[in-house]
């Protein structure tokens, strides 16, 4: 890891902090790196993929090594022998196999058959399947794509855990509703979604009474 600057961990800090609403709220004030690096490490697994932040913490991030760098790939990583031999070998077990259940499997576990993934339980004979997996495969079967589900009724992509709250204390939901499309928003369970409203109930009070963002 290479060395970085205590501003920038302060900056990326105090971004994190207005992002997530923690509580107590991460500390930067005359505090080591050492310090500083172990608390925005525990502040980014409380991220999820949903968090939009800076590309300045973005880089923070890959710099202290808390995920990896989208833009470096190994072109060793895979060749095309290797993909080659990788569907030789899936072919094969689609040919050997003798269950329908274990075909299932197999197009449940390979993202080449995201297609049918969802239409699997429509399947009944083995032979239909193992057709429609060898001919995704080779090319000579399309399967088109399934209607996009509607959109859920949700705050704007891009938007912080704790807008996402204000938004739904906003429409006058009860704290139960609240956690329970909280948790949805962010792919998270409901037990989640309830710590992640009283942290920041923690900030502003019951359902946000000292938030001055919210609507009157």
């Amino acid at each position: 890891m290479s060395k970085v600057k205590i501003k920038d961990l302060v900056s990326v800090t105090e971004e994190m902090q207005e992002l997530c609403a923690f509580e107590p709220a991460l500390k930067t004030a005359k505090k080591a790196e050492k310090f500083l690096v172990k608390q925005l490490g525990e502040a980014f697994k409380e991220l999820t993929k949903k968090d939009k932040y800076s590309e300045e913490a973005k880089e923070l991030f890959i710099q202290l090594e808390f995920m990896d760098d989208p833009d470096q790939e190994d072109p060793e990583d895979e060749t095309p022998e290797e993909d080659n031999e990788e569907q030789e070998e899936l072919v094969e077990d689609i040919e050997e196999a003798k269950k329908l259940g274990d075909l299932k499997t197999i197009a449940k576990e390979n993202d080449a058959f995201d297609a049918i993934s969802g239409r699997l339980s429509g399947y009944s004979s083995i032979k239909s399947l193992r057709t429609t997996m060898l001919g995704i495969l080779d090319g000579s079967v399309t399967i088109k794509p399934e209607k996009p589900t509607e959109k859920k009724a949700s705050a704007p992509k891009g938007k912080s855990q704790t807008d996402v709250i204000r938004t739904l204390i906003n429409k006058g939901l009860k704290r139960e509703t609240i956690t329970k499309k909280l948790a949805k928003e962010f792919d998270k369970s409901d037990g989640w979604g309830n710590s992640r409203l009283k942290i920041y109930e923690k900030a502003y009070g019951d359902l946000g009474k000292k938030d001055k963002k919210l609507k009157g």
